[in-house]
């Protein structure tokens, strides 16, 4: 569309160049100032268009740039949001760490309670068989006590 305003325009000047050289017969004369105005009809119909055209692509920008707008707005409150989740997050990996040492520190207790109940179940199966033992020693000296 605009090459064609384009061609017109210089096809307009040209047309006005030879007219101005002096081609003085009536009749031509009309028939240039015709082919002039039919010339210049066309263009003022491509510049009206041109400029349907432009007032079209400068609304399209405006509503591209208020979307951008909002979008940017959108974008920096979800940077926001996710600077909040990141924080939550480390918050949440350094609790389970100290979580996890004590838990580590738990397993050791554990550890340590289940080998002194061992001991102390392994103690109390030799008291047991010493109290066994000398039960029966009693028995038996009871046993001889009476004869």
């Amino acid at each position: 569309m605009a090459i064609k305003t384009l061609l017109l325009v210089v096809i307009l000047a040209a047309d006005v160049i030879n007219f101005s050289k002096g081609n003085k017969d009536p009749c031509n004369c009309q028939k240039e100032l015709d082919g002039i105005y039919d010339t210049l009809c066309e263009v003022y119909e491509d510049v009206t268009e041109l400029n349907c055209e432009i007032d079209d692509i400068k609304k399209y920008m405006d509503k591209l740039e208020q979307k951008t707008c909002r979008q940017n707005s959108t974008l920096t409150s979800l940077k926001v949001e996710v600077n909040e989740v990141k924080k939550n997050q480390t918050k949440t990996v350094n609790l389970l760490k100290v979580q996890t040492t004590v838990l580590q520190g738990i397993i050791v207790n554990l550890k340590k309670i289940k080998e002194e109940n061992t001991k102390i179940h392994n103690h109390v199966d030799k008291q047991t068989g010493s109290i066994q033992y000398l039960y029966q020693l009693v028995l038996n000296i009871v046993i001889c006590l009476k004869k």
